[in-house]
């Protein structure tokens, strides 16, 4: 019986007792590298008479858009006619180099509403300059200003702007501008590790190692503590007069990867998250409607009421302001699938080009064309050309339906 628990028990106690060994230089070598991180940045810690300085949502303005001062701080209902919600620290006096971090909580904010924050330095009242506000869902979120080239010099006003509002109203609950301290500077690099990057259109093809430019690359990091980890213990073996454990070593650089691929699977969780609350529950056209091009496909349906249900030509012609956007030309053209659509860029197609029954859309706001009802006849480019014999099917803020004669 004796022989029994000791076979089956001294393997137990050999994984278990290399775990405590790796968990051991792995926290020993976590310390050293957190030491030397804010033993580099020392020197630029500020005094302890610099405190940070703190706005409160009650004592921030509503400068566009529809809210109101609650408990909590200011909360923002509705967007302004114009489509957006600006919120405005006032005049202030702020120090730039004092300050190189902001901490803010905004409650009920979300990724789709394209959230800002701007501010104004007194040299250059005029200019307005602004950063996107990243999404941290609950809780506070911070900001590294230090280093913007726009932040220098002394700040006259900062402030928050939204241009989309989700059903549910958002809460400016607090800013509060940082000095450089141990605390803030562990806050940060906490912030950028957890930060939800969100959707792009890189994220089919890549996995985002962390937000750009960041104080503390985390596959840098991670890097970094697994080799002094191991540096460690071979200085530990060297002393003691012992040979490599490998599973040791095995066991520390599989905890590194777990590190890792445990902030990859919570970023996933995150995606997994915004979909859902974005798309879950609804029909293909609400989903379509909920996209980022949501504001397309609704143009383009009541475009496609106009048109026969068999296929058709359509010319796509574009404002010289999408020229280069050819991101929303692809969408107008897969939203307008059945249908035969010819991307004719910013200009009018030619006549030999196009025949009586084609259909034109034309796309964005272009002064260069001119339609006269009375003579059925679009022109473009100044009348350089004799135009196009068309008549109006529908037009809206977005763009215009022609049918060729």
């Amino acid at each position: 019986m004796a022989g029994f628990f000791s076979l089956s028990t001294a393997p137990a106690m050999s994984f278990w007792r290399r775990l405590l060994i790796a968990l051991g230089l792995m926290t020993l070598s976590g310390a050293l590298l957190i030491s030397g991180f804010l033993a580099y940045h020392h020197k630029d810690f500020a005094p302890p008479e610099v405190q940070p300085k703190v706005w409160q949502g009650h004592s921030l303005q509503l400068m566009a858009g529809e809210g109101a001062r609650v408990e909590e701080g200011l909360e923002v209902r509705a967007l302004s006619a114009s489509g957006q919600a600006i919120i405005s620290s006032g005049k202030i006096a702020l120090a730039t180099e004092k300050y190189p971090f902001l901490q803010y909580q905004v409650q009920g904010s979300h990724p789709e509403m394209d959230p800002v924050f701007f501010w104004r330095r007194v040299a250059e009242r005029g200019k307005v300059i602004s950063l996107p506000l990243r999404w941290k869902g609950e809780g506070h979120a911070m900001m590294r200003l230090g280093n913007h080239p726009g932040w220098q010099g002394t700040i006259v006003e900062f402030g928050v702007a939204f241009r989309k509002m989700p059903s549910e109203s958002v809460v400016i609950k607090e800013f509060a501008f940082k000095p450089l301290s141990a605390v803030s500077l562990l806050a940060m690099v906490w912030f950028e590790w957890t930060t939800f990057e969100g959707w792009s259109q890189r994220s089919i093809n890549f996995i985002e190692s962390g937000p750009a430019n960041v104080l503390v690359p985390p596959t840098l990091a991670a890097a970094a503590w697994v080799g002094l980890s191991l540096f460690c213990y071979g200085l530990w073996g060297f002393f003691r007069g012992r040979h490599w454990d490998w599973p040791v070593v095995g066991i520390v650089f599989l905890l590194g990867w777990m590190v890792m691929d445990l902030r990859w699977q919570a970023g996933l969780w995150q995606q997994l998250q915004q979909t859902y609350d974005r798309y879950g529950g609804k029909g293909w056209e609400e989903k379509h409607l909920a996209a980022e091009d949501g504001f397309l496909f609704k143009f383009i349906t009541e475009i496609k009421t106009h048109l026969p249900s068999l296929p058709q030509r359509v010319f796509l012609v574009t404002a010289k302001s999408l020229a280069e956007d050819h991101y929303t030309r692809l969408r107008v053209r897969y939203h307008l699938l059945p249908y035969n659509v010819h991307d004719y860029g910013t200009g009018l197609p030619r006549q030999d080009h196009a025949q009586a029954g084609d259909y034109l859309l034309i796309l964005g706001a272009t002064p260069e064309f001119t339609f006269d009802p009375e003579r059925q006849l679009l022109r473009g480019r100044e009348g350089k050309r004799k135009g196009l014999a068309a008549k109006k099917i529908y037009a809206a803020s977005m763009g215009a339906l022609y049918q060729l004669l």
